[in-house]
């Protein structure tokens, strides 16, 4: 079952900001990432339960935390493509 995807108030406000091609590729990439969220790149020295995912063709960057115990994905926009 994939984890459900968590967008906080903050997160929706850099979606509606992206251009649209960027946003449909953040959104393939987190349903892509939903299905099986442990096989994204780990950061080092940061919690087991936080990943990275690229989008816009390697030009965006997103910080996912994973709550396994709900089965949901927080989602945190560190870098916008440009």
């Amino acid at each position: 079952m994939p984890y459900e995807i968590d967008f906080s108030s903050e997160v929706i406000d850099d979606l509606q900001r992206l251009q649209p091609w960027a946003r449909r590729s953040l959104e393939a990439a987190l349903m892509i990432a939903s299905a099986d969220p442990y096989r994204l790149p780990a950061i080092p020295q940061q919690s087991q339960h936080a990943r990275i995912v690229s989008f816009g063709d390697g030009r965006g960057l997103c910080l996912v935390e994973l709550d396994d115990a709900n089965k949901r994905l927080a989602v945190r926009l560190i870098e916008s493509p440009r």
